[in-house]
């Protein structure tokens, strides 16, 4: 009987081997998305996102791939999530131009007025992570050239020069907190058309229509309704299931 079990044994590993040597490892979504798979290219970049993954090379990614499968307004909802967590990536931006010149409702994602985009440079420029970092390396810095003057009191300009880098620091400090103070997260209308209503519940009133790709911020959620801020100024709620929208914060 142990002979045969034996005997047996190189007929099993041969078998594994082969299994082994024959198996493919599962796919990439790159590899889906270059294969014109792209269902199956969403499928993954979803799950990715579900399991805690939040870059913007992911988002991007997922908007095109929803691009491709006729979706605009999940395509939309993507890319903006992106421009958030990457706002100078100039592929976003031309993506984001491109899919916002075919949307009926031509609603801006972002603010328009030209003093508030100066004022706050950094939600069209930087992220939190950005400021954060240009706080740390100015005030870093400002303190550092100033320490040199506590023993040659006539470096002037090495203590103005410090001085200036702390100022910055500090300017850079109240741009990141009031960036948290004012992060805006927006989504898209992902039905051909939808319904706005002026409270969550169908039997509301309907204010307004919106088209398929039209960008708006989240202000609430409620159940299964998204209270809504278009660029206009206009407001409503919209149901779960005629919106694209990535809860993504930017302090984490």
């Amino acid at each position: 009987m142990l002979k045969q079990y034996i005997r047996i044994i190189p007929t099993v590993l041969f078998l594994f081997i082969s299994t082994l040597a024959w198996s493919k490892p599962p796919a990439s979504a790159a590899e889906f998305y270059d294969a014109g798979q792209y269902p199956e290219a969403i499928n993954i970049y979803e799950s990715l996102i579900h399991s805690g993954s939040t870059n913007a090379s992911l988002f991007y990614n997922l908007g095109n791939a929803y691009y491709r499968t006729g979706a605009r307004g999940k395509a939309m909802a993507a890319l903006l999530t992106a421009k958030r967590l990457m706002p100078r990536d100039p592929d976003i931006k031309a993506n984001l131009k491109y899919i916002h010149e075919q949307n009926v409702d031509k609603l801006h994602y972002q603010n328009t007025d030209a003093f508030w985009n100066i004022l706050l440079f950094w939600q069209n420029s930087l992220n939190l992570k950005e400021l954060w970092q240009c706080f740390l390396i100015l005030w870093c810095l400002g303190f550092t050239l100033m320490i040199p003057v506590l023993w040659q009191p006539s470096w002037t300009i090495l203590n103005r020069i410090g001085l200036g880098a702390i100022l910055g620091a500090s300017i850079f400090l109240l741009a990141f907190i009031s960036s948290l103070q004012l992060e805006e997260k927006w989504g898209a209308v992902s039905a051909a058309k939808a319904r706005i209503f002026s409270g969550p519940g169908g039997l509301n009133t309907i204010v307004f229509e919106l088209h398929e790709g039209a960008p708006f911020i989240v202000k609430k959620k409620q159940q299964s309704w998204l209270q809504i801020e278009l660029s206009d100024g206009k407001k409503g709620w919209i149901a779960n299931s005629d919106a694209s929208f990535f809860d993504v914060s930017l302090r984490s």
